[in-house]
């Protein structure tokens, strides 16, 4: 008999988090469960958000008060009543204030409750006493709690570890299956433009040693509200012909494979998708050690990739440089070999286990 399964996240709008509910909300409605996807802005059917199977019902929380508590309680109770209506199984939400809501929405309902932590805890539920104190009263009313990482679960209370999971996340098969360039050439990165990226480390790191690696470039893909702030530190630096940024890009993988290395400098990150994705691809990876612990779980350093200390910008260079001398091939080879376990098939397999509490 199929299930049906409630998801929630804030949008369909491209990015790491709503990435992986697109796969997983797509796996659910092709191994016939009935998906409802909640979501707090409209999902639209165009490029900027990730596609969905039509059979997936699309439900917008539309609050109409103008204050930020009132809203809030207006998404609970609204949440609530869909929940109720669609008379769901389980429900599954992703990210800070999306899992908050879930888990006050659903007290007292007999659906099975997951919530799912996307970022390092610290900077999505605070770092302060009382905001450890809510998180672990609130993530008490779970039956399970997924994380990316050990460092991520670490955050919560024993009682909360003792009902979580860790899974990581999927990568999409078109990773895995795209042909890298036999010339590849420049430095790739991929991630939104906001401050949690921290591009002006990589911009500063490459800057210090563009005149040493000949006429290699520095793509930037990605949009968001630090592009005229990235561009003046771009245009100030004097590598305007050398930097760019590239927006979107909807067939990343390919752009990946033309790459000659990745490099990932994040202040924070949960598991970065862009990372596994490069890696998949069998891109040589650089990566800052960042919290939660998510680049160090899948780099062996000088093996399968490089970690870097969190804004060190000469020893970024210096491992651009280093990459840049080593054997390209083995390092891109051990990477993509060390991901090949986290296939969607695999990854979903798990996440359905967990969702349903032991079926499949």
């Amino acid at each position: 008999m199929n299930k049906k399964i409630v998801l929630y996240i804030t949008s369909m709008h491209r990015g790491g988090a709503e990435r992986v509910m697109s796969i997983l909300a797509n796996s659910f409605a092709d191994d016939g469960e009935e998906v409802v996807l909640v979501t707090d802005v409209p999902v639209l059917a165009d490029e900027d958000n990730y596609a969905l199977r039509d059979s997936i019902k699309c439900v917008c929380l539309k609050p109409k008060s103008k204050t930020f508590a009132l809203r809030n309680l207006e998404r609970i109770k609204s949440l609530r009543k869909i929940i109720k209506n669609e008379r769901a199984d389980a429900v599954l939400s992703f990210l800070g204030r999306q899992n908050y809501r879930m888990l006050v929405a659903t007290i007292g309902l007999k659906c099975r409750k997951c919530v799912s932590v996307r970022n390092d805890p610290n900077m999505e539920y605070g770092k302060t006493w009382l905001k450890r104190k809510i998180a672990n009263i609130l993530f008490g009313f779970a039956d399970v709690c997924v994380f990316q990482t050990k460092d991520a679960r670490k955050y919560f209370s024993k009682r909360i570890q003792k009902k979580s999971v860790i899974i990581i996340n999927p990568i999409d098969d078109k990773f895995f299956k795209v042909n890298k360039a036999k010339n590849p050439k420049n430095i790739i990165t991929v991630g939104r433009l906001e401050s949690q990226k921290n591009h002006k480390l990589l911009i500063r790191a490459f800057s210090k040693i563009s005149e040493q690696i000949g006429d290699e470039k520095l793509l930037i893909y990605g949009e968001g509200s630090l592009r005229g702030d990235l561009q003046d530190c771009i245009d100030k630096s004097g590598m305007t012909s050398r930097i760019t940024l590239m927006g979107e890009a909807s067939n990343i993988e390919k752009e990946l494979a033309k790459a000659k290395m990745f490099v990932l400098s994040s202040d924070y990150e949960g598991m970065p998708n862009a990372l596994m994705e490069a890696m998949a691809v069998g891109v040589p990876c650089i990566s800052t050690d960042c919290p939660c612990g998510g680049p160090r779980e899948l780099i062996k350093n000088g093996e399968n990739g490089f970690l870097v200390p969190c804004g060190d910008t000469n020893e970024m260079s210096n491992c651009m440089l280093r990459i840049d001398d080593e054997d390209l091939d083995s390092i891109g080879e051990n990477a993509k070999l060390s991901v090949k376990c986290y296939t969607t098939n695999e990854v979903f397999g798990r996440w359905r286990h967990v969702v349903f509490g032991g079926r499949g």
